[in-house]
């Protein structure tokens, strides 16, 4: 993986499981990533691919490297 902040990653169960764990709903995810509920749920859901920089906001805050939630 690159640092491009627009290279595409697409999700993986591991981005859903770890949510579920730590009791993450997609609007608190939304709101602490600052992306919108409907961009959370599209990628969440795998409809929309994240572009790097937002997947890196999204393993951060669940504490896990992109890589361990997307490929």
């Amino acid at each position: 993986m690159t640092d491009n902040p627009t290279e595409i990653v697409k999700p993986r169960a591991a981005l859903m499981k770890k949510m579920r764990e730590i009791g993450l709903s997609q609007a608190e995810l939304s709101r602490r990533t600052g992306r919108s509920v409907s961009e959370i749920c599209l990628i969440v859901n795998g409809k929309r691919e994240a572009k790097l920089g937002v997947a890196k906001a999204i393993a951060d805050e669940l504490q896990m490297k992109v890589d361990d939630l997307f490929c």
